[in-house]
């Protein structure tokens, strides 16, 4: 990255290991990349944005694509003179516009990638959380507070799958490191997105991961997110963090471990949802043969619909595909509950 970066200063932290925390974990056998493996080349060209003049008039058979990229960033250095050795990177002489293309086309974009974004979120987490998720581990087996994530692929296709849209709210029930209300956040552009963590150390990576997210993001121009978390606090009779779920659209509730009592729960915390608010979670709130008990829960008001992910490896316990519930809140009692 720092062989890529529009700064000239930053080539001269190439002698410096700005990774050393990670670099622990690595083995001996890594391959580190090479200064070839990166084809700056054709990532200079592509910046710049110069075809050459001759390919306006070839057909798609006459070009030879490998031809054509040597031949357009011979030229580019022809007419764009150097201004000093430090645009030379990794062998490879920098075109003298390339710092004020690369920041033109920054400005230009007016949508942003889902894999862009994705790779964002794992950028901080790598930072944050992988350097120090020892303590994450440290739990009491088969029981609510076992950590387990769900990954990115798994909420981009609950969130899509929910037709979710930037003018809607989220919340996580069980938000850990703080992962789905980031992405909810950033790739779906939630217009709230917020959540609740009993772990000490996972709150604590929250708002790390919180600081470092609003600093990446300051540096490409994007907007602040709206998030506000409920860190180091149950959710039970709390009174904040239902005034906050009980004003969002969509709501995921990882509720693989819950027992019947914290079930019953959040059953309670939801209860006054607005009709229409999705609630998406790994196990079905409704049991079988549940019959509606005055309890004022939100249950009695949910139509449940099973789904299973479409990929593998979308949750961190388990690289099957998962079965998930997304319950849908509606105006009465459902007639099948009575």
């Amino acid at each position: 990255m720092l062989y890529l970066s529009p700064t000239y200063k930053g080539n001269e932290l190439l002698s410096v290991d700005v990774n050393p925390e990670i670099r622990e974990f690595v083995t001996d056998s890594f391959t580190k990349p090479t200064a070839g493996d990166l084809n700056l080349k054709d990532f200079y060209n592509e910046v710049c944005n110069k075809p050459p003049a001759s390919m306006e008039n070839e057909t798609e058979e006459d070009a030879d694509p490998e031809i054509e990229s040597e031949l357009q960033f011979e030229t580019m250095l022809e007419e764009q003179p150097l201004k000093s050795a430090t645009e030379v990177v990794a062998g490879i002489e920098r075109p003298k516009t390339y710092i004020q293309d690369f920041f033109n086309g920054l400005k230009s974009k007016t949508t942003i990638s889902r894999y862009c974004m994705q790779q964002l979120l794992i950028r901080v987490y790598s930072r944050v959380v992988s350097t120090r998720s020892r303590e994450l581990r440290r739990y009491k087996a088969f029981t609510a507070e076992v950590y387990g994530e769900l990954l990115p692929s798994f909420v981009s296709e609950v969130m899509t799958k929910v037709d979710f849209k930037p003018n809607q709210k989220f919340y996580d029930l069980g938000s850990g490191v703080g992962n789905t209300s980031f992405q909810a956040a950033i790739e779906f552009g939630a217009a709230f997105s917020g959540g609740c963590e009993l772990m000490e150390h996972a709150s604590r990576l929250t708002a790390i991961q919180k600081l470092v997210l609003d600093k990446h993001l300051k540096i490409f121009g994007l907007k602040p997110l709206n998030l506000r978390f409920a860190l180091a606090q149950s959710f039970v009779n709390n009174p904040v963090v239902k005034n906050d779920v009980l004003d969002c659209d969509v709501l995921i509730v990882n509720n693989y471990l819950f027992d019947m009592k914290l079930n019953f729960e959040v059953g309670r915390l939801l209860h006054g949802l607005r009709p229409g608010t999705k609630i998406i979670s790994l196990k079905n709130f409704i049991t079988p043969r549940y019959k509606s008990t005055g309890d004022n829960t939100v249950f009695d008001y949910l139509e449940v619909e099973k789904h299973e992910m479409s990929d593998f490896f979308s949750v961190s316990w388990t690289a099957n595909k998962v079965p998930y519930y997304i319950s849908t809140v509606m105006p009465t009692i459902r007639d099948q509950y009575l």
